[in-house]
């Protein structure tokens, strides 16, 4: 499930500590870091925490693929691989621990009003049986 909220200016959003897998609640623990992680430290005007894991293959309720996007004028003046070292200094716990994958997509305000406000989808996972053919 992507839980896709707008932060706020002040940085601080409420959300739900779990999302529905059939008819377990799953806690999102790894993602709300996260998320908390990024707004914190980057301040972010857009952000969107996607845990992907069920995308690969993984046991069910996995948190270790993430895709994030962060719109943050803290990226201002900077070149995307120093954009990208702010997001992976934020949340470098969270790499270090159980975290896997990690796509990470950054934009300036005007980059993302230029992006249409999206950014990519997520390649469809290769990796294990699905390079396989299973």
């Amino acid at each position: 499930m992507c839980f896709r909220p707008e932060v706020p200016a002040h940085g601080t959003v409420s959300y739900p500590c779990g999302s529905r897998n059939g008819s377990r609640v799953i806690a999102m623990v790894v993602e709300q870091r996260i998320r908390e992680k990024l707004a914190g430290a980057l301040a972010p005007v857009h952000l969107e925490v996607v845990n992907e894991s069920g995308q690969h293959n993984v046991p069910a309720g996995s948190e270790t693929h993430f895709k994030v996007v962060v719109v943050s004028g803290a990226f201002a003046g900077k070149p995307r691989v120093a954009q990208h070292r702010m997001v992976f200094k934020a949340v470098d716990d969270e790499l270090r621990g159980g975290v896997h994958a990690l796509a990470v997509h950054t934009y300036t305000e005007d980059a993302w009003t230029r992006a249409g406000g999206r950014a990519p989808e997520s390649p469809k996972c290769l990796g294990g049986k699905a390079r396989e053919g299973v």
